[in-house]
Order: C-alpha cells, then structure tokens, then sequence
C-alpha cells in the first residue's frame, strides 16, 4: 500500500516513523512518502496561501502548489482505479473502520492532501480530488493529525503489517461494536492512592475458557448498549 501526503509541515510526520508503522515500511507492506507543497509554489517565496476573493477572514491554501505537486507524482490528470486522491478537511465525510475498510479493499495508492490556514481553495475539491473526509465534527489546525488518522488506521488492515491476524479480528470495531469488554494484565491486586484496593475479575484468572468468553461477550456492547451475549439470545 503506497501513501502520499501533501502538507506545507512535512516534519510533522515523525509518528509514522515509529511502531508498527515504521516496521511495515521497512518491511516494504507500506510506502509512506511525504510531499511539501511549498516546493511546488511558484512564488519566488515560496508562498502557498492568499486572501480569499469576495473577502473573508483568514488566509487559502492555493490551487496552483497542490496540483503541480499531483502533476508531480503522476496522479493528475490521469490515475488508475486503483488510486483515490483525498482531501482532509472539516465537513467532509466522516471517516469510521468500515470507511477505512473499504478504502484498504479498493484501492493501492492513496493521495492524501492536508488542509490548513482558513480553508483550501474550492477549486481542489471540484476539480482534482476523488473524497473530501473528515475524523470527526470538530476543527482541528491543519489535515496532518487527520491525515495520520487514515494512514493508521487503513495501514493496520494490510496483510503483514500487524503480526498476528487475530489482532484485527479481535478488534471490537471491525463488527460494528462501539466498547469492547475490559482488558487487565499484572498485577492481579493494585492499591490506589485513596486507598482502594482494585483486582482483576476472578473469571480471568481461573483458566476456564469457555467462562472467559461467555464474560468478554456479557461485556461487550455495541451502539445501543446492547450486550453482545443479549443480542445473540434475540436471533
């Protein structure tokens, strides 16, 4: 799975240079490239925003740096089916795992455009990009965080990336559940600072598997509170 991310703060990146992440990199599951647009400005300054025509607040993140860069590394004006371009920015679609699923199904290249300062000139959405995506109904400073959002959480599908394939299947997420059960390792019995002292469940620690997971599913719930064990029952 190849990534490129255009951003006017390259070095904001160092996340993906670590963990899991870095290991399928070096690994060669995942090729991560990070594109400053300011390299692609034609503006002796370098200088990548402008005041917004009819007047308006703040500064927009020019068209021109963004597709040159896209023009650049071959994804505009033509790309194969297999190469989505996004563009990270409040309002857009909101991102969840059956999102980021699809996204690891359908396509081997993902172009992924960081949003900042005011807004982005409206022409990059009309004109040069396949999804405008969003991580959640707030506003952050710039598309970087968001844009590190998808790379994580599409890289984590990608066969080889995590080291055991039970770790995806077990994640809570990917059947639609919203809190999993609760998760406890050593020690056994923890004293707090007022005093309490606060153990792990017993049925954990009793090796009766089947007990285990009648426990794990009883507390587990999905979207509606609805214990996973409880829906079961209604089937």
């Amino acid at each position: 799975m190849r990534f490129d991310i255009l951003t006017i703060f390259p070095t904001a990146f160092s996340y993906l240079n670590k963990g899991i992440i870095d290991k399928a990199q070096k690994k060669g599951k995942l090729d991560i490239n990070i594109w400053d647009i300011r390299e692609f400005s034609k503006d002796k300054h370098k200088k990548v925003d402008d005041k917004p025509y009819g007047g308006g607040v703040g500064m927009i993140l020019k068209v021109q740096p963004i597709h040159d860069c896209l023009v650049s590394i071959g994804v505009f004006p033509k790309r194969d089916e297999k190469t989505a371009i996004v563009l990270m920015q409040p309002g857009g679609e909101i991102w969840t795992q059956q999102k980021a699923t699809e996204f690891r199904n359908k396509f081997n290249r993902i172009v992924i455009i960081c949003g900042h300062y005011q807004g982005v000139d409206g022409r990059v959405s009309e004109y040069l990009v396949d999804y405008e995506i969003s991580i959640g109904e707030y506003v952050l400073s710039g598309g970087e965080l968001p844009a590190m959002v998808l790379v994580d959480s599409i890289s984590r599908l990608v066969d080889g990336v995590l080291g055991n394939k039970l770790s995806i299947s077990g994640e809570p997420y990917l059947n639609n559940i919203v809190k999993s059960a609760p998760i406890y390792t050593t020690p056994r019995n923890f004293l707090l600072a007022n005093g309490l002292v606060c153990s792990v469940p017993e049925v954990l620690l009793s090796g009766h598997h089947k007990n285990i997971e009648n426990w794990k599913r009883s507390n587990t719930q999905n979207s509606n509170n609805t214990s996973v064990q409880n829906l079961d029952k209604t089937d």
